[in-house]
């Protein structure tokens, strides 16, 4: 089957790096792949050369504007000449486009869903709308990628309209060598010492920073040698780092912006901690269990499914004390830190790997094109 996979853009993103692994997994003997982009591919776009270091095509077709008609025109020329069987669809453009052109191609399409709720930076009305119209089509097959985005979503798309679940995957990742880990490990808290917690997200309203740096407050005043790991970036960055001044905790909190690295510097930490107001299915804590790391995250989207008592603990949103609670209760009990993070990279694999996901796409192109004839 061949099959083209349309995309905003290639940047750093959950949906980006989620195509990227599907590409890399999806068999070449049964999957013909063809990534579109509807932006630039240029040194921003990361996702992109990784998937082009995977043999795989990566094609920019832009346009001017969301309606730009000739970009439409060459979208629809385009799946025409490489006889795609079937349109992959992630975020918005490309769910709004992939299904006007779908309907002028006669192509099926499948449009995965990656959020709860609306992105308010990045909310437009107008196109909330037609998208909303995109994914009620007959044409569109709508898949999410944990139960709580289909919860959240499906009256958007339609209770009539049964929205496919295929619970976002993750592969276990290396531990670094000891002595690696632990230059890295000083490079990062200036310590020869200490206890290491990290978090992975951009730094905005939704992921709870301000409540996790009140938490860690508390926490560093029962274990002063615990340091904070944030990486990302965004909008709250400099609001975060007064923060940081305000409560006292410069030199044991450390915002390191965006880094192409994760693993290692999961690798090279002790501990996973989330303080999320809203997330659908964590592209951050599956990356925390596969790494083998004790967590403490709120109990948001899909937390609930992922974890049991043996593999991390859930708290509250919107409540800095028992988050700190939590950590300090782990941190008390190193037996039980290490125990949950060899529960949690087990959990992983049994219910989170890459071949059983994999698997489940092929399974759905093929249930779509022989719902339309083509299988």
């Amino acid at each position: 089957m061949r099959i083209a996979h349309l995309i905003d853009n290639l940047y750093q993103g959950g949906a980006q790096r989620m195509l990227a692994m599907l590409t890399h997994e999806l068999p070449r003997s049964e999957v013909e792949t063809v990534v579109v982009s509807l932006n630039h591919v240029n040194d921003k776009a990361y996702y992109a050369r990784q998937i082009q270091d995977d043999g795989i095509e990566v094609v920019p077709i832009t346009g001017n504007g969301l309606l730009d008609l000739n970009r439409i025109r060459r979208l629809a020329l385009f799946l025409r000449e490489r006889k795609i069987d079937l349109v992959h669809l992630h975020l918005s453009y490309a769910s709004i486009l992939g299904v006007m052109v779908g309907g002028l191609t006669g192509l099926p399409v499948a449009a995965t869903l990656y959020s709860t709720g609306l992105d308010r930076r990045l909310y437009h009305p107008i196109r909330y709308y037609m998208e909303t119209l995109a994914l009620q089509s007959r044409r569109c097959n709508v898949v999410a990628c944990g139960y709580s985005v289909a919860n959240a979503q499906q009256s958007r798309v339609g209770r009539r309209k049964k929205i496919e679940v295929i619970p976002n995957a993750m592969s276990v990742l290396p531990d670094l060598p000891p002595l690696e880990r632990q230059k890295l490990r000083a490079s990062l808290t200036k310590r020869d010492e200490g206890v290491i917690l990290i978090t992975v997200g951009r730094l905005i309203p939704d992921k709870g920073y301000s409540d996790m740096l009140i938490a860690f407050e508390k926490i560093s005043r029962t274990n002063p040698e615990v340091s904070l790991l944030i990486v990302g970036n965004g909008d709250l960055k400099d609001t975060l780092q007064e923060q940081i001044r305000s409560l006292g905790i410069e030199g044991r909190a450390f915002l390191l912006g965006p880094q192409d690295d994760i693993p290692s510097l999961l690798s090279a930490s002790d501990m996973y901690i989330s303080a999320s107001h809203r997330e659908g299915m964590s592209m951050s804590l599956l990356e925390a269990m596969a790494a083998g790391l004790p967590t403490v995250t709120t109990d948001v989207g899909d937390a609930s499914m992922m974890f049991t008592d043996a593999t991390g603990i859930l708290v509250e949103p919107h409540n800095p004390d028992r988050l700190a609670d939590a950590v300090n209760a782990l941190l008390s009990d190193p037996a039980r830190m290490k125990s949950m993070g060899c529960a949690a990279r087990e959990h992983l694999m049994a219910h989170y790997g890459l071949e059983t996901w994999t698997n489940k796409y092929i399974t759905l192109y093929s249930h779509i094109l022989k719902n339309n004839g083509r299988g």
